[in-house]
């Protein structure tokens, strides 16, 4: 079976999660890259927000969103 990413000629897209002390609260980064043209970073980055949005909630609440935020109507 092949690995993620062996079908890419330069291997898989790269996730990085860095988190670091800001002041009294923390801050995070998230780094994509590898991709292979600017649709391909354009599609990934309108998944971000909703992905960050139900973190966010998570971490605040302690709870996800009641819905994935990925499943709701485009404004």
């Amino acid at each position: 079976m092949p690995r993620p990413g062996e079908d890419r000629p330069n291997g898989a897209v790269r996730i990085t999660f860095d988190i670091q002390p800001y002041g009294g609260i923390v801050r995070l980064t998230v780094t994509e890259e590898n991709f292979l043209d600017q649709a391909e970073r354009d599609e990934s980055a309108e998944g971000w927000a909703a992905v960050q949005s139900n973190l966010k909630s998570l971490l605040e609440t302690g709870s996800p969103l009641s819905q994935e935020p990925w499943l709701q109507p485009q404004r």
